[in-house]
């Protein structure tokens, strides 16, 4: 970067947590009008918009130049303007997601806690070479990070966002697209309140709960979809992602075999699954679905109805519910249980139910093509 050694200043065992230390006194001490103030990490420099405020202020006033006044440099994303490199890291690279109008940041690590691949569902022990995407905070496999790239390996004729059959849907895509444009609103919110600032406030704001939601939302029916899309063959059919008529919402996931129709709904919940039985001999049963000591019993209400839907188009189909919890803690034996008509399980044990399901007289053909129309993409 053609910067003297003597103008880069080093600081051990400080963060930007405050701005009393030596390194960042004497760096803003020798900036001088006409040049540029660097640093390598964002959260070096301050972790609160107020600090990094004061300093932009000060440099501004000096007439240092920079980009928004603040510049930062990472050893993969060197110029690049504050709100594109924000959280860059050393060893990262560009990998497409299912959407190619965006592109996802991601690192090669070996990881330090067990995880599971965002694609393939292989679970990843701690130790295990893998790859960390940034921005949605979830591990992909080596050999899923390289379908990932599509293009840049030429021995894949086919990126991994078009293995779904024609006409199926892509899993998660409207709460992808409602993550997307939360996320946009909040950004140009910042931006706004923040004006020349709006980049740094930005990368040191955290996102919201709600918004965060509907990315994990998505997550978690893009792992499942893409495990439902690896069952499909002449006797199972797959499709994502299907508005009901009339309303706003959506069915997560459809699945056609020679014995009926599942409609699956993903959730990506922390906590163990259990099925509380209240009442009895002398008072009514009530069923109660817990997750990590909550109850999340309306799941289960919200899947009958998705079920009701599914019925009343194809009446003469049978059709069956679940509920599938991606990243739960499930016990080693047992823990899939139904209530009310609805199976609760986790990915595994679904696709094993499909497969078993393929036996019937269904036309799973000519289901799919009417469901198809019926229901179209969210």
């Amino acid at each position: 970067m053609g910067i003297e050694l003597k103008r880069i200043y080093v600081e051990h065992g400080f963060t930007g947590r405050d701005r009393n230390h030596p390194g960042l006194r004497e760096a803003l001490a020798a900036c001088r009008a006409g040049g540029s103030f660097v640093v390598t990490k964002l959260d070096r420099l301050a972790r609160s918009v107020r600090d990094a405020h004061q300093i932009a202020d000060d440099l501004a006033g000096r007439e240092v130049k920079a980009p928004e006044h603040l510049a930062v440099v990472s050893s993969s994303d060197r110029g690049l303007p504050l709100a594109d490199c924000s959280r860059a890291q050393e060893n990262s690279r560009l990998l497409p997601n299912s959407d190619d109008s965006r592109r996802v940041l991601v690192k090669q690590l070996r990881l330090r806690y067990a995880g599971t691949c965002r694609m393939c569902g292989a679970s990843l022990p701690a130790g295990t070479e893998a790859t960390y995407e940034s921005e949605t905070k979830t591990v992909l496999c080596l050999a899923c990070a390289r379908e990932a790239t599509g293009p840049l390996l030429p021995d894949l004729e086919h990126p991994s966002a078009e293995l779904s059959p024609a006409g199926s849907g892509v899993a998660g895509s409207s709460a992808r697209r409602e993550y997307e444009r939360r996320t946009a609103k909040d950004e140009a919110s910042l931006r706004e309140k923040w004006g020349r600032l709006g980049g740094l406030a930005v990368a040191l704001s955290d996102e919201r709960q709600s918004t965060k939601a509907w990315e994990r939302g998505a997550i978690g029916e893009e792992r499942l979809g893409t495990r439902l899309d690896s069952l499909a063959t002449d006797s199972i059919a797959v499709l994502h992602d299907r508005l009901i008529p009339g309303s706003k919402a959506n069915i997560d996931h459809i699945v056609i075999t020679g014995s009926g129709i599942w409609v699956i709904d993903a959730k990506r919940y922390k906590g163990r699954p259990e099925l509380k039985v209240e009442g009895g001999i002398l008072r009514p049963r009530v069923e109660k679905l817990l997750v990590g000591r909550r109850d999340c019993t309306k799941l289960v209400d919200g899947v009958l109805k998705q079920v009701d839907v599914v019925r009343n188009l194809l009446t003469d189909v049978p059709v069956t519910g679940a509920l599938c919890f991606v990243e739960a803690d499930w016990p080693l034996i047992g823990g899939a249980f139904a209530t009310r008509g609805v199976h609760v399980l986790w990915p595994r044990r679904l696709a094993e139910h499909l497969v078993k399901e393929t036996a019937g007289d269904i036309d799973v053909g000519a289901i799919r093509g009417s469901l198809t129309a019926l229901l179209k993409s969210a």
